[in-house]
């Protein structure tokens, strides 16, 4: 029941906006818990994948890990809403759950199966759940521009490499800000040799080099292009004809030392919320219940800030009125 408040509107938006935002409350309890607890299982599986040497790239070992990390996180998500549920219905702390309630078989193979489902339908790849290496395609790939030669890029593709790097970030952090670098990917090292290859460069430079990547036709172009497609599906990219991505300073000067070192290096990504994130989110509203029974539970709560936005003296002043 609202409470009296004078003349004072302040405190009556104050007071409706808690009766009516009271049944809400919950819902965002739940999906903020069950997002954040997705979230840390998928950042979880980053760092397995950098223990384990398993990158986005990684052929076979790339998406069995990126599966398995999904349905981890999904029942992590499941959870952490299961728990929240428990203190809305019973006002005891969340990890008061017992365990024999809690991890129930058949709801953590259920809420795992529906993350990974609902990861994959709303646009996501189990692949790009590990981390990037460095000397391929990064997790965050995305949109990318034809290099000509191993030339660093000119104005005008950095230009274009700009919009690219605001749109989608780096393509192996998802760093978003500071100076845009045109990543040769596959490197220049791997494709055209040593750069201290002078009479390669000078060639080059004259327009007589001879030297071309290893492979010039893309996936999908020759009589075996099924059996390719199925190579790129398990990570075993071919090589193809170089290209710029987005990269930003950071992960170019680590590209720089691990190809001058010869030495594979994987970093972990963090983008910005994508559609697939939200895969945890659903997962976890299969454990809430209405919100009027959820809103109720909260009432001594609330009641407790109503009464700390009313002053006592207001008790006084509504006898006054009642006495006259």
């Amino acid at each position: 029941m609202p409470f009296n408040t004078g003349d004072n509107p302040l405190r009556h938006f104050a007071n409706q906006a808690l009766i009516l935002f009271e049944p809400a409350v919950p819902f965002f309890i739940n999906g903020l818990a069950s997002g954040a607890a997705f979230t840390t299982g998928l950042a979880a599986t980053q760092f397995l994948g950098i223990a384990c040497r398993v990158s986005c790239a990684s052929p076979v070992l790339g998406p069995s890990m990126g599966i398995v990390g999904v349905g981890v996180a999904s029942a992590m998500g499941g959870q952490a809403a299961l728990h929240c549920q428990h203190h809305f219905k019973t006002g005891r702390h969340p990890l008061s759950l017992a365990p024999q309630a809690a991890f129930l078989r058949k709801d953590l193979l259920l809420d795992a199966c529906m993350g990974i489902i609902l990861y994959k339908m709303m646009g996501g790849r189990y692949r790009n759940v590990m981390p990037s290496d460095l000397f391929k395609r990064g997790a965050l790939a995305r949109g990318s521009l034809p290099a000509p030669g191993k030339r660093y890029a000119s104005e005008n593709f950095r230009d274009e490499l700009r919009i690219l790097m605001r749109r989608d970030g780096c393509h192996h952090c998802g760093k978003k800000q500071g100076r845009t670098v045109g990543d040769h990917i596959p490197p220049n090292k791997q494709v055209w040799g040593s750069s201290k290859d002078l009479t390669s460069q000078v060639q080059e430079l004259m327009g007589t080099s001879r030297r071309k990547p290893l492979r010039t036709k893309p996936p999908g172009t020759s009589k075996n292009s099924l059996w390719l497609r199925v190579q790129r599906w398990l990570g075993f990219h071919p090589i193809l004809p170089q290209r710029y991505y987005p990269q930003c300073t950071s992960c170019s000067n680590k590209q720089s030392q691990a190809v001058k070192m010869d030495k594979r290096t994987l970093v972990v990504h963090m983008a910005g919320p994508r559609p697939w994130h939200y895969a945890g989110v659903l997962v976890g509203m299969r454990y809430f219940h209405a919100p009027v029974s959820a809103g109720a539970l909260l009432t001594n709560d609330l009641h407790s800030i109503r009464q700390s936005l009313q002053p006592d003296s207001w008790d006084d002043e509504d006898r006054r009125r009642r006495r006259r």
